[in-house]
């Protein structure tokens, strides 16, 4: 039995900053993950990261993008927060040494990208996730987090009480997978669920295979109500039959989409008559 005050079960991008955030407050933490944190699946995220760092630009237009790309169905509160806050996120990354692209003039490089009206998305070459974990991973090390990678969590451990919303969460259950020993972890003050998306259950997707909606189904068998499941974002542009990804950064620096016809239908079919390839990605897909 492992007990610490806060179990963060994932390990990927929102779990590493998770952990950090917990220990932040003085937890003992500790991250449970079927993969090594560098190996997770934010590591395929190529484009960018998207922040109102320059004059001309604020979190509000940025909000209202977000909104828009939405087709007007987002969070608002959610959106809000995650405008404001983005850019002191980015500003916090590159002081922890993440290796952002930049501009002749030493300023970190932003250019456009799909749905955006302001060039504000921030990058790292063609690797920003890549990175973006490398440095996350460093910041867990650095503070002496607790990770146990390549362990399979099963199932929330949760009293037993008819009505869900009645319920506590004490922990989880999960099993090494190296040596396949079953095992429980206590949280005495919480558990994060970060495990990523369902991707796998579309016979087509850019997702790793390791996107098995875990978390969604062992909050579901524990009673945990599961919100907007029905909005799974798609990554429009891969490699036709073997759904490699093909970076939205193609795009913003002049990709342009043509079908089989050889037509540039983005603008000649009418989807998109403004923007084109970088429309929001609900369009594009």
């Amino acid at each position: 039995m492992h007990e610490h005050d806060v179990v963060v079960v994932g390990a990927g991008g929102a779990g590493l900053r998770a952990a950090v955030a917990a220990d932040e407050e003085g937890a003992d933490v500790a991250l449970v993950s079927k993969l090594h944190p560098v190996r997770s699946h934010t590591g395929a995220a190529e484009g960018g990261i998207n922040a109102a760092l320059r004059d001309g630009d604020s979190w509000e237009d940025h909000a209202y993008d977000t909104m828009k790309g939405s087709d007007y169905l987002g969070d608002a509160p959610a959106i809000e927060t995650l405008c404001q806050q983005s850019p002191d996120e980015v500003i916090r990354l590159e002081h922890e040494g993440m290796p952002f692209s930049r501009d002749d003039d030493g300023r970190m490089s932003q250019r456009p990208f799909g749905g955006l009206s302001f060039p504000r998305t921030t990058y790292a070459g063609a690797e920003t996730g890549h990175h973006l974990l490398h440095t996350m991973y460093q910041q867990v090390v650095k503070r002496g987090i607790t990770v146990y990678d390549e362990w399979y969590v099963t199932d929330l451990a949760v009293t037993d009480e008819d009505a869900p919303e009645e319920r506590r969460c004490y922990g989880c259950v999960a099993y090494d997978i190296r040596s396949g020993d079953l095992d429980g972890f206590v949280a005495h003050d919480g558990v994060i669920l970060a495990t990523g998306g369902p991707g796998q259950v579309y016979d087509h997707t850019t997702n790793a295979v390791a996107n098995t909606g875990d978390g969604q189904a062992m909050a579901y068998r524990a009673g945990v109500p599961l919100e907007d499941m029905e909005f799974v974002q798609f990554h429009p542009t891969t490699l036709p039959s073997t759904g490699v990804l093909i970076s939205e950064g193609v795009r913003g620096e002049g990709g342009i989409l043509y079908n089989a016809e050889g037509e540039r239908f983005m603008f000649e079919r009418g989807y998109a008559n403004n923007d084109g390839e970088l429309a929001s990605r609900d369009v594009v897909s």
